[in-house]
């Protein structure tokens, strides 16, 4: 089987070092869909990232009938990037809240 993931990279690790994040994450995707731009799964998660509909729009990815940004490497892989950005904040917080015993 072929993946795609060395063909983009280096396009996503220009991504995840501007976002601050490890590149160990490019390894999510290749488990995830062997970073294929048309893999889709049993939930309707779709591309390299496996978004669903409602995350990729939340993260403004254009899906519809004629568009599915889902599909397209570079657009999911900055929209990847802020999702894990935004979760790994969350992670400090929790654990910055669980330190001062408020969790």
């Amino acid at each position: 089987m072929q993946y795609d993931v060395e063909r983009y990279r280096p396009m996503v690790e220009e991504i995840f070092t501007e976002f601050n994040l490890p590149m160990d994450l490019i390894f999510l995707s290749l488990v995830e869909s062997g970073f294929s731009t048309h893999a889709k799964s049993r939930a309707q998660a779709v591309g390299p990232w496996q978004f669903i509909k409602g995350t990729a729009k939340a993260y403004d990815l254009r899906v519809d009938k004629w568009i599915d940004e889902r599909r397209d490497p570079l657009k999911s892989t900055i929209a990847a990037a802020i999702l894990r950005g935004t979760l790994k904040k969350s992670d400090a917080k929790i654990a910055k809240m669980k330190e001062n015993g408020v969790v």
